[in-house]
């Protein structure tokens, strides 16, 4: 889910997005957001769009918020 909301913030043109993780375990993948958010991924936008729907990532269930 951080993934994906971190390259919508990209790609929409927000300049800051702050970040915050429940548990150690989801440290790795905020940091692959942030990397979106910077640019850094050498293969484009469309590779990593490409790369997150190969991993089958799922939007989860909202809580309500």
């Amino acid at each position: 889910m951080t993934m994906l909301q971190a390259l919508a913030a990209s790609m929409a043109g927000v300049d800051r997005v702050d970040l915050y993780t429940v548990s150690p375990d989801c440290a790795g993948p905020a940091g692959d957001a942030v990397r979106v958010l910077r640019g850094e991924w050498p293969d484009g936008r469309d590779a990593v769009i490409g790369r997150i729907a190969r991993m089958g990532v799922n939007g989860g269930i909202g809580d309500g918020d």
